[in-house]
């Protein structure tokens, strides 16, 4: 054969890793939907914030405002492979995973989708929705239309994944040993 035709010869270690950090297409895709629901709940919030005519309003205006920006922030640092990103993607997943509906206290998380089941005792039934956008919901004693319970499912299918798909850093190698 040539020496003009042949392939460079990649250094390989024991384990045929070239001390790279080996792309994680999971990661990229969960760092975009991320984006993306930061994105729709920042829009939701930017356009909502008009319509409230109480000081407590602007307040959790505001308060959904700072939480989209971590959300947005987490799927950069994770589309970006920064230490942080699976980290923080986790923690912004798992706060959209419960949902509760009741007289006393709500909240909701999501962005940029929920696919929720929810129990609802009221009338002992099981419901299922989904919503697109974003939307952060947290208020005490505010009177409900339906007293609930659920997951989102989106967000706990996609907490799932970050879980069985861990960052995968190969450390540095010469012939076949660890070098630091």
């Amino acid at each position: 054969m040539d020496s003009c035709t042949r392939r460079p010869q990649v250094k390989r270690g024991a384990l045929g890793s070239t001390g790279e950090l080996l792309p994680n297409r999971i990661h990229r895709a969960i760092g975009w939907y991320e984006a993306v629901g930061a994105l729709a709940g920042l829009t939701v919030a930017v356009l909502s914030l008009p319509t409230q005519t109480a000081a407590i309003g602007t307040v959790g205006v505001a308060i959904g405002f700072v939480v989209f920006v971590a959300l947005g922030v987490a799927g950069v640092l994770l589309v970006r492979d920064h230490p942080l990103g699976v980290p923080l993607s986790l923690a912004a997943q798992a706060v959209q995973v419960p949902k509760l509906f009741t007289d006393a206290f709500s909240y909701e998380f999501y962005g940029p989708i929920t696919v929720g089941l929810e129990l609802r005792p009221s009338n002992w039934s099981l419901a299922f929705t989904f919503n697109l956008g974003g939307a952060f919901t947290v208020a005490l004693g505010r009177e409900v239309t339906v007293v609930g319970v659920g997951v989102n499912l989106a967000a706990l299918i996609v907490l799932v994944l970050l879980l069985r798909h861990p960052a995968i850093r190969q450390l540095p190698t010469t012939g076949g040993l660890v070098t630091r």
